[in-house]
């Protein structure tokens, strides 16, 4: 057709005029390829809801058309009109034919508005169809991985560590198909490193054999290997390693590899000042690829205030840069207080422990900081603050703080039952 020619040959602008006459000059319920061309040329260049208008009056010409359907459910997607596209796979899908697509579209939406559960069961019955489809594998490993975040939350550590190994072995399988994409490698380096805040005697993970350096990509992915904690970490590096070689400039990537790094510096007391080092020149690599990014300034301002390297004149700059690209900056702040709280500057820590709060009224940290310096002076305010850092949120220093000022009040032998404090 002449506006496929147009197009072949480079000329969109005068494609788009051809099909623009056809349509206006049509009557309703005719003219579907121009209409579909239309939709698609809005679709291209980016404006979904005239594409979603033209598709639909395609269809006003041939509701039974399939391909048309599944046009409209991506262009609804585009513009975020996710129950929409919904319906529209469903109905493509209805229509007969290949459901691969339509079937991973749905699972997908699903994934990006947090029915987590529902769309694992959506990429199961997609991989059941064709077993080796990368992006549901992909999908579906992000979904396990989101599953597991969710539970770190909830403290459901044991269900954490099942999801984690379960988006090992299903990102893993992609990885064997497609070892080019740079971003599976780095979900698998998220995945193994995730598991940080649970006990080491909690984690026991079956990592596939072709994630393991003393074996092939060829090998069985049947054949697994229990990791711990350490050796997970240490997986997880190279899984970030393997992504850089694929995309050398990414910044997150370099700094998700110095996370890493410093939560191996943390559990490893040999290796400490190494893996601290490492953490080091990996945050500063990706500053140097984009030095405005005020989280990577806080992280690299935590790694030169830990056991591993000791700067803290350093830390302290990081912060304030921080802080000087992103004002509104709670984590930059409190983690400022816990510096001046560490050097036993308690004035300067409550400046900024108080500004934190000021920006986020419900963050806990900045709350369990104040309460440490409040039990550090002997404030009477001590257990008044640990309890309401409990109430803001379950965090370890705060529930433990509150129980021991609960016990201490309870133990003490002057206390008056009918006081305030004692209720």
């Amino acid at each position: 057709m002449l506006g496929d020619a147009m197009i072949a040959l480079g000329e969109q602008d005068k494609a788009f005029d051809l099909y623009n006459s056809v349509t206006s000059k049509s009557a309703p319920g005719t003219a579907k390829w121009a209409w579909l061309r239309l939709g698609l040329y809005h679709f291209k260049f980016g404006d979904p809801t005239d594409a979603i208008n033209s598709f639909q009056s395609a269809l006003r010409a041939d509701p039974s058309d399939k391909q048309c359907w599944e046009c409209l459910g991506d262009a609804y997607m585009k513009r975020g009109s996710y129950t929409a596209a919904m319906k529209a796979f469903t109905k493509a899908i209805e229509l007969g034919g290949s459901t691969l697509y339509c079937r991973y579209q749905i699972a997908a939406i699903k994934q990006t508005l947090g029915l987590y559960s529902e769309a694992v069961l959506d990429y199961d019955e997609v991989l059941k169809e064709t077993k080796n489809y990368v992006p549901a594998l992909k999908g579906q490993g992000e979904t396990f991985l989101r599953l597991a975040q969710m539970s770190l939350v909830d403290f459901f550590n044991g269900r954490a560590v099942d999801y984690v190994e379960k988006a090992i072995q299903t990102v893993a399988r992609a990885s064997v198909l497609r070892p080019d994409l740079c971003c599976l490698w780095s979900i698998l380096g998220s995945a193994c490193s995730l598991l940080v805040p649970v006990d080491r005697d909690l984690i026991r993970v079956n990592v596939p054999s072709s994630l393991l350096p003393s074996s092939k990509v060829t090998s069985g992915l049947n054949e697994t290997r229990q990791l711990g904690k350490s050796e997970l970490l240490a997986l997880g590096a190279r899984c970030y390693t393997r992504a850089l070689q694929l995309q050398s400039n990414s910044g997150n990537l370099w700094c998700d590899l110095g996370v890493n790094y410093f939560h191996q510096s943390e559990i490893s007391k040999d290796n400490e000042s190494m893996m601290a080092t490492k953490a080091f020149q990996c945050i500063h690599k990706a500053l140097s690829l984009d030095g405005t990014n005020h989280k990577y300034w806080t992280i690299l301002g935590v790694i030169c205030n830990s056991n591993g390297i000791k700067r803290p004149s350093i830390s302290q700059h990081c912060f304030i840069k921080s802080i000087e690209l992103e004002r509104n900056n709670v984590v930059a702040w409190t983690n400022l207080g816990v510096l001046y709280l560490i050097q036993g500057d308690n004035k300067l820590a409550n400046k900024a422990f108080n500004f934190a709060q000021s920006l986020e009224p419900s963050y806990v940290q900045c709350w369990i900081g104040q309460a440490i310096i409040a039990e550090t002076v002997s404030s009477y305010e001590t257990m008044d603050l640990f309890r309401h850092t409990t109430e803001l949120a379950t965090h370890n220093e705060g529930s433990i703080g509150y129980a021991h000022w609960v016990c201490k009040t309870l133990l003490d032998p002057n206390l008056d039952q009918d006081s305030s404090l004692y209720r």
